[in-house]
């Protein structure tokens, strides 16, 4: 059994949403090092709210861990993609139910998430037309494709029942650390 802090839930809720989406095992400490870099960082504001010692190798200064999370967040555009994964779950689970796999494309840019839906028997075309959109948000600093399958957010959906995909306080907390400065 794991016993976590609020606080501590809602950072692997935003640990889980983000690895379901970019498909990396962030949690496992494997995936895009800037995304791992950014919740470590998080972890550490969180432990200092909670008087808790830093995650290991993160400035100890308050000043200096908020600067970093700021320079990485603008990077990766945090807010932006954790809204848009939250309101993609949103519409894929209102899409239809023979849709099995979602191709997702957010263009902070344009301020524009598209989500397009096939059913299982079309994941080859599914995965040709994600490929497609990889190459054409690559053009586009802060743009990025996903393709998620519905097992995907249903093992998510098992395993944090109570706050499935919910960032909410997440970002909240995010808000407070870049701007708190």
């Amino acid at each position: 059994m794991q016993i976590r802090t609020r606080l501590q839930h809602t950072w692997a809720t935003a640990v889980e949403t983000v690895g379901t989406f970019l498909s990396q095992a962030l949690k496992s400490s494997l995936g895009e090092a800037d995304w791992l870099r950014f919740f470590a960082l998080m972890g550490s504001v969180f432990a200092a709210k909670e008087d808790c010692p830093p995650v290991p190798n993160t400035p100890v200064h308050f000043r200096e861990l908020t600067d970093e999370i700021q320079d990485i967040e603008a990077r990766l555009n945090v807010r932006y993609a954790l809204a848009m994964y939250q309101h993609a779950i949103q519409v894929v689970r209102k899409g239809k139910k023979s849709d099995h796999y979602h191709l997702l494309t957010l263009e902070p840019a344009k301020g524009m998430m598209t989500v397009r839906g096939f059913p299982r028997s079309q994941l080859v075309e599914a995965s040709e037309e994600y490929l497609k959109a990889e190459a054409e948000t690559a053009k586009t600093p802060g743009s990025e494709a996903v393709l998620v399958s519905v097992d995907a957010f249903t093992s998510l959906e098992r395993a944090y029942p109570n706050y499935f995909l919910d960032t909410t306080v997440f970002l909240r907390e995010l808000e407070q650390a870049v701007t708190s400065r």
